[in-house]
C-alpha cells in the first residue's frame, strides 16, 4: 500500500505534463486491494497509460490487463494464478462467510476482466491459471496476454541517476543503490 501510494503520486505528477505515459513493471505482484486502487487512480488520469513488462506476476499481471497498450520485452514474463487467502478468521456462519463472499466476488470480477482482455471465455481463463499461467515475449503476444514485443533503452538522464534505500536484513541494515534505469 505504501509503495502504491508513492507511485500514485509520482504518476499523477507526471500525468500533468504528458499525453501518454509508459509504466514499466518489474513486480512479483502484491496486495490485491492496493493494486486495484492503483488501477483506479491510473484510470482517473487524463492520459493514456501503457505498460512495458519486464516481469509482471499476480497483481502485476492484472495491472497490465487493465491499462493501455501492453508492451512486453522479448525476455519479459507475465504470470497469472488463482487468488489465495491466508490468516482469515471469523464466526461460521457469520463474518467469515461474508469475507469469503467478498473475496470470491472480487476475484471473479478480476478474472472476468482479464479473460475479456485476452479474448478467452472466463471458464477457459480460469482453467488456464489453475496451476499458474506463465508466458513471455512473443509467446505472450501470440496468446493475447500482451499486444507487442518492445525493445527499450535508457536515456542519458536516467542512466546517470540512482536512488538508495536502507534495507533491513538478518545481518542488519544495508544501503542498496538502484539505477534509475529499469
Amino acid at each position: 500500500g505504501e509503495y502504491v501510494a508513492k507511485k500514485s503520486i509520482e504518476i499523477f505528477k507526471k500525468s500533468l505534463k504528458a499525453k501518454e505515459l509508459y509504466l514499466i513493471l518489474d513486480t512479483p505482484g502484491g496486495s490485491v486491494m492496493a493494486g486495484l486502487q492503483f488501477i483506479d487512480i491510473i484510470k482517473s488520469l487524463n492520459v493514456k497509460v501503457h505498460t512495458i513488462t519486464i516481469f509482471a506476476a499476480s497483481m502485476g499481471y492484472q495491472i497490465v490487463q487493465e491499462l493501455g497498450t501492453r508492451y512486453i520485452l522479448a525476455s519479459g514474463s507475465l504470470m497469472s494464478h488463482r487468488g489465495s487467502v491466508s490468516g482469515m478468521s471469523g464466526q461460521v456462519p457469520g463474518e467469515l462467510n461474508s469475507r469469503l463472499n467478498f473475496i470470491q466476488s472480487l476475484l471473479s470480477k478480476m478474472s472476468d476482466s482479464a479473460s475479456k482482455r485476452v479474448g478467452m471465455s472466463k471458464s477457459d481463463y480460469d482453467a488456464a491459471i489453475v496451476n499458474e499461467l506463465w508466458t513471455f515475449g512473443q509467446n505472450a503476444v501470440d496468446s493475447r496476454h500482451a499486444d507487442e514485443v518492445a525493445s527499450v533503452r535508457c536515456n542519458e538522464i536516467l542512466l546517470n541517476k540512482t536512488r538508495s534505500e536502507i534495507v533491513s536484513t538478518i545481518f542488519g541494515d544495508a544501503v542498496v543503490t538502484y539505477s534509475a534505469c529499469p
